[in-house]
């Protein structure tokens, strides 16, 4: 499982961690003086009870005080005849901590109330801090080796059984109290009603309860009750920081704490909760439910804990305890220690640097692009490098840019430096181009501008310019033309790509013409015709057919190709013989341009009378009239008649 705590208030750190086990260490101090005689046997009766309804394991100490005295000096029991008080008896072991029945109980019967003096808080404190000075080995006490109660670090608990006030010398409360603390140990005390005033304070430092010694002696079932759930630790707690042995750097501001918790016990838990039960920065009145363990369970929660106010090379600690509900199951107490970090400041090196920009105008450096070297010289101390500004765009081209890289230590010092950061665009426009075809006008001429093939052309920054390696094309470009688009940017970069032009001439030539007269004379012959045409830029003309005949008076055509002598070359046909009067010539002319546009005409001429220069003229045999034609073709009319005449004179 896993849990979320949050301290609100004071400062708690942690770097140690301590657990409490399932054993528990008891020690049992009895008032072995003359004016317990009468209660002596019923206190170790039920003290007897007591260790047999502790768990299995648990380690159990006696100690006695107040027997005999220096009034009644004898060998058989312990006393310091150099003290200066009178009847000064000191503590004395009768069994270390021991996990055998039998020591125990025999330690127990050799028991004595006979004395006087009962240093009560002297027994607590000596005993909480393991500096008894005698130890009972059955017949007399001892004193070397130096005996000690030897405690196994376990839950530790404190019964004190007397009738008379522990505040006779030797020891005070406080003395007591913050020996017990620094064991972790919990004092109970079985004393007269009387006495509570002036122990109270004992047991509720400590955690502990006071009990009444008559009804002990009735009814020990009260004080079992108490101990096993104060004492048996049926629980176990680690708290940590993660630290991992270092110090805790001056500038942190919280910390978040690791509690492990476990249950050894073999029964099942319940309620089980962890508290923040104390520290230098004083207590917190949060907790946690951490629910129902069962036996062997384990688990792990966190708490975030602001620290406060840190001083250089401090120790503070922080405690966390966790409890139960469940009778017999007490407590577990995890305390904690931490060492505030002593610091130097770091040191800041800068050095400048050029920032190219990217694609899409900007670049962003971090502290690193500008870290000349920044070093803290604690050893271990980490330094933290930022920057005030790490995004540089177009705009920043030219401008001087200072930029602050700060580096702070774990401690939360700092230095501070300034680089220079020139910021360059060394990237050319990404020039795009289209292809395009453009068509010649009448003149045999067309031009084109930029955006005519620009295919989307960008740049990270501006574009300053855009210009084109041809522009204006004639007859002489049809074709595919290959030009250039050539953009350069507002800081000097250029680019360029081609483009495919294609120059069309879609205009067929025009004005054809066979250049021959309506009608020829048999006299003319020979004679030539050129034919012509006109074109945006240039055609070639040339006669493809030609054919002779004449119309026979009822329409139809006699051909006099074997009369006619007709030769042709090129653009230029040849009359070398028309043939006779009434002869028709007819010829096809194709004009072709180099674009292959062509365009066609129809020469012909008629073969007529030669033309009377003088007056009268003969009319060749034919009287005058209209003269047949081709049919679809309107009468040539070779003189003034509109009938066939009368044979006309001859020419004298």
């Amino acid at each position: 499982m896993k849990k979320m705590l949050s301290l609100t208030a004071g400062a708690a750190v942690f770097a140690a961690a301590t657990a409490a086990q399932a054993q528990i260490d008891v020690v049992f101090q009895i008032d072995e003086s003359g004016s317990m005689s009468s209660a002596i046997n019923g206190v170790k009766k039920n003290v007897k009870t007591i260790y047999g309804a502790l768990p299995i394991g648990s380690h159990v100490g006696l100690v006695g005080y107040g027997a005999m005295g220096t009034n009644f000096p004898t060998p058989d029991h312990c006393y310091d005849v150099n003290d200066p008080i009178q009847s000064q008896e000191i503590p004395h072991i009768h069994t270390s901590l021991t996990t055998d029945q039998n020591v125990f109980y025999n330690a127990v019967d050799q028991m004595i109330a006979y004395g006087g003096t009962e240093q009560g808080y002297r027994v607590v404190y000596e005993s909480a801090s393991d500096t008894i000075a005698a130890a009972w080995n059955g017949s007399t006490c001892v004193s070397t080796p130096k005996p000690s109660l030897g405690f196994t670090g376990a839950p530790y608990c404190n019964i004190l059984i007397t009738d008379e006030t522990p505040n006779q010398g030797g020891r005070t409360q406080q003395e007591s109290i913050d020996a017990m603390k620094a064991r972790n140990g919990i004092f109970f005390g079985i004393i007269p009603t009387d006495l509570f005033t002036e122990t109270k304070k004992l047991a509720d430092d400590t955690g502990g309860k006071l009990f009444d010694l008559t009804q002990f002696l009735n009814n020990p079932q009260p004080v079992i009750q108490a101990v096993l759930e104060a004492c048996v630790w049926a629980t176990s707690l680690k708290a940590g920081d993660g630290l991992g042995g270092k110090c805790l750097p001056l500038s942190s501001k919280e910390i978040t704490y690791t509690l492990d918790y476990g249950n050894p016990s073999k029964g099942s838990i319940q309620n089980v909760q962890i508290s923040h039960t104390g520290g230098t920065s004083g207590g917190s009145s949060w907790n946690t439910n951490v629910g129902t363990l069962v036996a062997g369970a384990t688990g792990s929660t966190t708490a975030t804990v602001p620290t406060g106010q840190l001083v250089k090379g401090t120790k503070f600690f922080n405690e966390f305890t966790m409890t139960s509900t469940t009778p017999g199951v007490g407590k577990a107490v995890a305390k904690v220690e931490t060492e505030v970090c002593q610091n130097t400041p770091p040191e800041a090196k800068c050095k400048d640097m050029q920032a190219a920009l990217g694609s899409d105008g900007s670049i962003a450096i971090s502290p690193a692009n500008i870290d000349g070297g920044s070093s803290d010289p604690d050893p271990g101390d980490h330094v933290a490098l930022n920057i005030s500004k790490s995004k540089f765009t177009c705009s920043d081209i030219g401008v001087a840019n200072y930029v602050s890289l700060t580096a702070t230590d774990d401690s939360g010092e700092s230095d501070s430096c300034s680089a220079k950061v020139t910021t360059v665009d060394n990237l050319a426009p990404v020039v795009k181009t289209k292809n395009i075809t453009v068509q010649l006008d009448a003149s045999g001429k067309t031009s084109i501008s930029v955006p005519d093939v620009d295919g989307g052309t960008t740049d990270n920054c501006c574009i300053a310019s855009r210009s084109l390696s041809k522009s204006s094309f004639t007859c002489a470009d049809v074709g595919q033309q290959a030009v250039t688009l050539t953009v350069t940017d507002c800081n000097g970069n250029s680019g360029s790509a081609t483009a495919t032009v294609t120059v069309v001439d879609t205009l067929a030539p025009t004005n054809v013409q066979a250049n021959a007269p309506a009608t020829i004379s048999p006299p003319d012959a020979p004679i030539s015709f050129k034919a012509t045409a006109t074109d945006n830029c240039s055609a070639s003309v040339k006669i493809t057919d030609y054919s002779c005949y004449k119309v026979k008076k009822d329409g139809s055509q006699q051909s006099k190709m074997e009369s006619c002598v007709v030769n042709v070359s090129g653009d230029t046909l040849t009359i070398a013989d028309s043939g006779g009067v009434g002869d028709n010539i007819v010829w096809a002319v194709l004009a072709t341009d180099q674009s292959g546009n062509t365009a066609t005409a129809k020469g012909s001429v008629l073969v007529a009378n030669p033309s009377n220069a003088g007056g009268n003229k003969g009319n060749n045999g034919v009287g005058n009239g209209q003269d047949p034609q081709p049919p679809g073709n309107p009468p040539i009319n070779d003189g003034a008649g509109t009938s066939p005449g009368n044979p006309g004179n001859k020419k004298k």
